[in-house]
Order: C-alpha cells, then structure tokens, then sequence
C-alpha cells in the first residue's frame, strides 16, 4: 500500500513539473513582452527584462521560475496591484480563504 501511495505522489509531481514546463513554453513562444507598451523605450524594456531575469537563456528562465514557484515565491504582480507579491494577493488579502470556502461550502453534504 505505501509503494502504492509513493508512486501516485511521484507521479502527481511529475504531472505538475511537465505542465509548468509546458506553460513556461507556451508563454515564451508568445511574441511580444509584458513591459511593451506605447510609451516604453528600448532602454527602459531592457532594464525591465533585466530587473525579472528574461534577458537570460531559456533554461535559466524555466530553472528559476521552477525553483522559486517550489519556494512559494510567485512573483510580483504587474498589472493587478502592482508591485505587490502575488503569494500576498491570493492568501494575504482573504480571496483564497473566500474562494475556498465557496468551493467546499457546496460539496458538504446537508444536515
């Protein structure tokens, strides 16, 4: 049974760890970059890329998006409060909590 239970854990981190890649690829393949907009130079673009680490190789990209996500550093918001962490959006201002008890309030069963 715990042989079991092993390999169902490694398969789910396995499953995780292949569709973050694919998503970091898809979102690489897309043209264009989040810091283009009418009024940004090219100077300012690539201090942007610079400041986030996308003037780096891809490898290097995927390897420090992997490991900060394991860390629980999700980044910093750029459009939504911006300059906030994203790890402070959706477990510090109460969205995950009420989400969350939107999500189970339902599936628990009356009475």
């Amino acid at each position: 049974m715990a042989s079991y239970i092993v390999k169902r854990i490694a398969v789910a981190i396995l499953t995780l760890l292949v569709i973050m890649c694919i998503t970091f690829l898809l979102m690489n393949a897309i043209p264009g970059s989040p810091f283009l907009t009418e009024k940004s130079t090219p100077e300012m673009i690539a201090r942007a890329n610079a400041k986030y680490g996308l003037d780096k190789p891809l490898y290097v990209q995927l390897w420090n998006y992997i490991k900060n996500y394991l860390r629980g550093d999700l980044g910093t918001s750029l459009k939504m409060q911006e300059g906030t962490s994203v790890s402070t959006i959706i477990f510090h201002q109460g969205k995950f909590t009420l989400s969350l008890k939107l999500g189970v309030y339902p599936s628990l069963p009356l009475g």
